[in-house]
C-alpha cells in the first residue's frame, strides 16, 4: 500500500492509499491552498502532474508532484508501463544503427555534416533537463511537454518532448563536441538495422526521475531503471560489434548525467509539510545510492563521466511563490541542493581512485546559476525570477513572451534554451570555476 501526498507550492496534503491513475483529485481540492484552487480544477477521474497541462481525464496542474510518503515502501513495479520488451528494443536498437534509419531521420544525425565529432557517442542519463522526448512514449499521466508552446523556438516550432522552448543542455553539450543535437530518446526508436558511422548514442533521461524510485514509475523512467536500459542498449551493440570494439567505443564516450533533484523534493516535502529541518540522512543514503548506479555504469563500460549538479532549487519560480515578494530565493532550499553538491565531490574522488580508468568532470550547475543571478544584465538575461510562459503553457492561455530570450526560466522549473546554451558552454569550454577537477573539454580528451 502507497500513501500519496500533493506536493503544493505552500502545502502537502496527504491523500488516501489510492491508485495514482484511478485518484479523483477534485475530491480533495478544497485542502489545497486557496491560490492554487484554479489550477486544480479537474473533472472526475482527472489525475495532476507536475507540467501544469491540463486536458479532461487526464487533468494536469503547475506546482504539483506525486511522491511516495518518505516512510513508504517504493511502489511496486507497474506492469502498465509502456516500456518495450527485450526482443523489441533489439530491433530498435538494430534500426537505429542502420544508414537507411538515418537517411529517413536526418535529425537524429548527431555529426554536424563535414566536422568530426569530438567522441564516438554520448549517452545521456537523468531528469527532464535533458530529457528529449522519452516521457512522450510514457503513460499520460506522466510529465510530458509534446504539446505547445514547448518546442516554440525549435526548428519547425515543433514540441518534442524537451521541456524547454527549443533545445536543452543535453543538445548543446552535444554540439559542443561537435554532433547536430542530443543523440535520440531511447523510446523513440522504432526501427531495425546494424551498426554505423552514424550511430551518436542514445539518451535515457525522463523528467520526473530520481536516484530513488520517489515518484510512481509509470510517470517516470528512474535512474536504475534508465541503466537497465543502457545494458540492453550494451547487449545490442556487443552484437554488432563484438566485445574489444565495443568496450574501445564506450571508453572513449561521454556518459552525460544531471540527476538528483527529484530525489531532494521528498526533504522539501518534510519542510512545507512539518515546518523542520530536512533529515540528515536522506542526502547521504540518496549520495550511496547515486555511488552504486555510477558503479554499475562503469561495471558496463562507461568510463568518462560529466556530471552536473543541482541547481539552486529555492531560486526556481515555483519556490520563489512560496515567499512574500516572490522575488527572493528560498535559502533553506538551496542549502540542500548544496548539501547535495557538496557531497557528490569526495564520491567521484573516491572512485576515480578504486576504478581504474574512471575520469570525471563535475559541472557547477549551481555556482554558474547563483553567479548569472547576481548580474543577469551582463549575461544577458532581464527577467531571472518568473516565467517566460505562462503555466501551462499552451494556446488557450497566453503566448509566451517576446523576449524569452532575456528569461532564464521557460516554466516553473525548467531553463530557457537561451540559457542552457550558456551554462552548456560554460561546462563544456568554460572557466575553471564552474567545472572540477577540468572541464568537459579536457575530459574527453584524456586518455
Amino acid at each position: 500500500m502507497v500513501t500519496y501526498v500533493i506536493l503544493t507550492n505552500s502545502a502537502a496534503v496527504e491523500l488516501p492509499p489510492l491508485s495514482l491513475s484511478l485518484h479523483r483529485l477534485h475530491h480533495h481540492r478544497a485542502a489545497l491552498p486557496f491560490g492554487l484552487r484554479r489550477h486544480a480544477t479537474t473533472g472526475a477521474g482527472d489525475v495532476m502532474s507536475s507540467t501544469g497541462r491540463h486536458r479532461r481525464g487526464e487533468g494536469r496542474a503547475s506546482l504539483v508532484f506525486l511522491l511516495p510518503a518518505p516512510a513508504s515502501p517504493p511502489p511496486p513495479r507497474s506492469p502498465h508501463l509502456r516500456r518495450p520488451s527485450r526482443r523489441f528494443l533489439s530491433k530498435q536498437l538494430e534500426e537505429m544503427m542502420h544508414h537507411q534509419y538515418f537517411c529517413k531521420h536526418p535529425g537524429v544525425l548527431g555529426s554536424a555534416e563535414g566536422h568530426k565529432t569530438a567522441v564516438p557517442a554520448i549517452f545521456v542519463f537523468g531528469d527532464g533537463m535533458l530529457d528529449v522526448g522519452n516521457n512522450n512514449y510514457l503513460p499520460s499521466n506522466a510529465p510530458q511537454a509534446d504539446y505547445p508552446y514547448y518546442g516554440i523556438d525549435f526548428p519547425g516550432s515543433e514540441p518534442t518532448g524537451r521541456f524547454s522552448n527549443g533545445y536543452n543542455m543535453a543538445d548543446f553539450i552535444a554540439k559542443d563536441m561537435g554532433f547536430k543535437m542530443s543523440p535520440p530518446a531511447y523510446l523513440s526508436l522504432n526501427s531495425s538495422i546494424k551498426m554505423e558511422t552514424n550511430f551518436t548514442g542514445v539518451n535515457y533521461a525522463s523528467a520526473g526521475a530520481g536516484i530513488q524510485i520517489i515518484m510512481n514509475d509509470e510517470a517516470t523512467i528512474p535512474f536504475k531503471y534508465q541503466v537497465k536500459n543502457f545494458n540492453d542498449t550494451v547487449s545490442q551493440m556487443e552484437a554488432n560489434l563484438g566485445h574489444q570494439k565495443l568496450s574501445k567505443l564506450l571508453a572513449k564516450s561521454l556518459f552525460l548525467i544531471s540527476i538528483g533533484t527529484m530525489d531532494l523534493s521528498v526533504n522539501i516535502w518534510r519542510v512545507l509539510r512539518y515546518s523542520r529541518k530536512p533529515s540528515p540522512f536522506n542526502i547521504p543514503y540518496t549520495l550511496s545510492s547515486y555511488k552504486a548506479i555510477i558503479m554499475q555504469l562503469y561495471g558496463l563500460g562507461a568510463r568518462k563521466f560529466g556530471i552536473i549538479n543541482i541547481q539552486p532549487l529555492g531560486c526556481q519560480p515555483w519556490m520563489r511563490k512560496n515567499l512574500e515578494n516572490n522575488v527572493d530565493c528560498n535559502d533553506s532550499m538551496n542549502s540542500l541542493a548544496r548539501e547535495f553538491n557538496d557531497g557528490l565531490k569526495p564520491l567521484f574522488s573516491n572512485l576515480s581512485s578504486q576504478l581504474s580508468g574512471l575520469s570525471y568532470s563535475i559541472a557547477d550547475f549551481y555556482a554558474f546559476s547563483k553567479t548569472t543571478f547576481m548580474n543577469p544584465r551582463a549575461y544577458g538575461f532581464v527577467n531571472i525570477n518568473s516565467t517566460s510562459c505562462i503555466p501551462p503553457c499552451t494556446p488557450e492561455h497566453e503566448p509566451p513572451c517576446k523576449n524569452r530570450k532575456q528569461y532564464w526560466f521557460w516554466d516553473l522549473t525548467y531553463m530557457t534554451e537561451r540559457a542552457a546554451k550558456l551554462a552548456a558552454s560554460a561546462f563544456y569550454d568554460g572557466p575553471a570555476r564552474f567545472t572540477a577537477p577540468v572541464n568537459f573539454k579536457r575530459l574527453i580528451k584524456m586518455k
